[in-house]
């Protein structure tokens, strides 16, 4: 399968996401939100120990 993007920044992110989850069957969508919250809380914990530099 070959795909044309045409799409750049956060539209292709959107974009790709929803192909995955198209080509799944929706299979996919559990380990993205959960990847995303992931994300969330390294950003969280990292913005922790950053405020604890600047003290």
């Amino acid at each position: 399968m070959r795909l044309h993007l045409r799409q750049n920044g956060n539209k292709s992110t959107s974009f790709l996401l929803a192909k995955v989850k198209e080509i799944t069957g929706g299979d996919s969508l559990e380990s993205n939100i959960q990847l995303v919250y992931n994300n969330a809380m390294l950003v969280a914990q990292l913005a922790v120990e950053l405020s604890k530099l600047n003290k």
